[in-house]
């Protein structure tokens, strides 16, 4: 049980560090000013670090614990490693080389997610639900419908009208393919895929699930961290 309390106390502790330290250190542009709280990235952190927090009290007090928990945390889980993954592909290369090294983004997108899946693999039950794999969609879905709400208000994501690229129809168009852009509709096939396939392998990585798989999965995720800021890197 000392283990499962020590990762979850992790995953509060990266979470709680990467969003101070964003708020400490942003400047007028990504993830910045009192929009910070608006970013999917620092949302998916929160949800970790409030499930965290709720399995700590189940732990400490061996209270019951039912599966709307286990759902729950799944979803969670799923959201984080979206930002995980999205950002490691798709954003990270249009980033600054000194925020990819940053403290900041190493807590929020690398270190969180990595315990979080470590955690879900090593300390939750496993659930078996009809499609299991479209529930991960929630968390994106769920996005997808606030960003626009918001810009539909008004409101201003560090002073752009979207939080993300690929959410930004104004410039990309909706079904607008070109050498130079591609429309939002594509991008939205392309990460809700992406979803689907993250969904689909933390339930496989769950319920196959040996000595090595921990292993494996930190070591394939701190390496495409690796590869992606050195391939930023490259682009200086």
């Amino acid at each position: 049980m000392l283990k499962k309390i020590v990762i979850k106390l992790g995953m509060i502790v990266s979470a709680i560090l990467g969003i101070i330290l964003s708020m400490m250190t942003s400047e007028d542009g990504f993830m910045s000013g009192p929009s910070l709280l608006l970013y999917f990235t620092i949302q998916s952190n929160i949800w970790m670090l409030a499930i965290a927090s709720v399995g700590i009290y189940f732990d400490l007090t061996k209270t019951e614990v039912k599966q709307s928990y286990y759902v729950a945390k799944y979803i969670l889980t799923t959201g984080i490693l979206l930002t995980y993954i999205v950002f490691s592909v798709l954003l990270s290369p249009t980033m600054p080389l000194s925020y990819l090294l940053s403290p900041s983004n190493l807590f929020l997108h690398t270190l969180t997610p990595i315990l979080s899946m470590l955690d879900y693999l090593l300390s939750d039950k496993k659930i078996e639900l009809k499609g299991q794999m479209i529930y991960g969609l929630i968390t994106p879905g769920y996005y997808l419908v606030f960003a626009y709400i918001l810009y539909g208000f008004g409101v201003k994501f560090g002073g752009l009208n979207f939080p993300y690229f690929f959410l930004d129809f104004e410039t990309n168009g909706w079904f607008e393919l070109t050498s130079t852009s591609i429309g939002v509709i594509y991008w939205y096939v392309i990460v809700f895929g992406i979803m689907l396939l993250i969904s689909y392998y933390t339930k496989f990585f769950k319920h196959r699930l040996n000595k090595n798989i921990p292993v494996y999965v930190t070591t394939g995720m701190i390496l495409l961290t690796i590869i992606m800021t050195v391939f930023r890197a490259s682009l200086s």
